[in-house]
């Protein structure tokens, strides 16, 4: 009897895929602008990109996701071959991108008993207009003049794992079939992560130690959301040299201050100030009733 010989067979394997989910749709927004602007382009406006899943059940509610997918794996297997049957390992680093356009939100903040911020959270109604395509394009995230550009529009995330699998197959007249694959590794070697900025105004900058909020005469600097002189409430928090201020649930970091400046300007204003520590503040009212909260030090 002459024994059947043993084989090795080694095979690679490649697959690429991308894939694209996208989906449009109007709504009233645009003509609700043209008609007060006056402007009949506006109502172009109205045109979006949908940026959630469509829910295909009652009571599921849409969430996020990738717009743009891109998948590729590479992988080899050696298998050892006696007769008919054959047993091996494989191995394949498999990577995926996604890309999520990105949409403006709203921040939504929570606070303790005491009032002091513990999180904020951001949503979106899944909808991008092209206004606000033009916004996330010209938004300056820095406060330094130098807009963001292509890269205020998407979130990307990049994975790659490695995936190791034992198998026994069978060959027969037929094909080649596998009785057993059995993954024994799959572990993440690196993941890449970049996500766009929130659009939000910018509440205050600071100069030579000083940090001048943008409310009242300074309100236009704001430059992204509502910039106009009107009632608005300012809440200020620190110790030390840094200071967070919050504006209709929009807050942020500033460090290096000495001091806060705030004008009221027009409209029923609000500064509270009771749990900022250790910083000067100059606050002057303006045409309306203002309220200005202060911590109060006795020495």
């Amino acid at each position: 009897m002459v024994p059947t010989p043993a084989t090795v067979n080694v095979s690679a394997r490649g697959r690429f895929s991308a894939k694209a989910d996208l989906g449009f749709g109007y709504d009233t927004s645009g003509i609700q602008k043209a008609i007060k602007s006056k402007n009949p382009l506006d109502a172009f406006d109205g045109f979006f990109l949908t940026d959630f899943t469509i829910p295909t059940q009652k009571g599921v509610k849409p969430k996020e996701k990738d717009e743009f997918t891109v998948e590729a794996d590479l992988g080899l297997e050696a298998a050892l071959a006696l007769g008919i049957l054959e047993a091996g390992l494989g191995g394949a680093i498999k990577v995926k991108m996604g890309v999520d356009l990105q949409d403006i939100s709203k921040p939504t903040l929570t606070k303790d008993e005491l009032g002091f911020v513990i999180g904020q959270t951001w949503e979106s109604d899944g909808k991008i207009h092209p206004s606000e395509i033009a916004t996330m394009f010209s938004y300056d995230p820095n406060n330094d003049g130098q807009a963001g550009g292509i890269k205020n529009l998407a979130n990307v995330k990049t994975e790659v794992d490695l995936i190791i699998n034992a198998f026994v197959a069978l060959n027969l007249f037929v094909g080649k079939t596998r009785i057993l694959d059995a993954k024994l590794i799959e572990a993440n070697l690196l993941t890449l992560e970049y996500n766009a900025p929130n659009v939000q105004p910018h509440l205050g900058k600071v100069e030579n130690g000083v940090l001048y909020l943008n409310s009242g005469s300074r309100s236009g600097s704001r430059k992204y959301g509502d910039t106009t002189d009107r009632s608005e409430t300012f809440t200020l928090y620190g110790q030390g040299d840094k200071v967070y201020v919050e504006f209709e649930d929009y807050y942020q970091e500033f460090t290096g201050v000495t001091k806060v400046v705030a004008d009221g300007g027009a409209g029923d204003d609000t500064f509270d100030a009771t749990r900022l520590f250790g910083i000067g503040v100059e606050i002057t009212g303006g045409a309306g009733k203002d309220t200005i909260l202060l911590v109060l030090v006795v020495v």
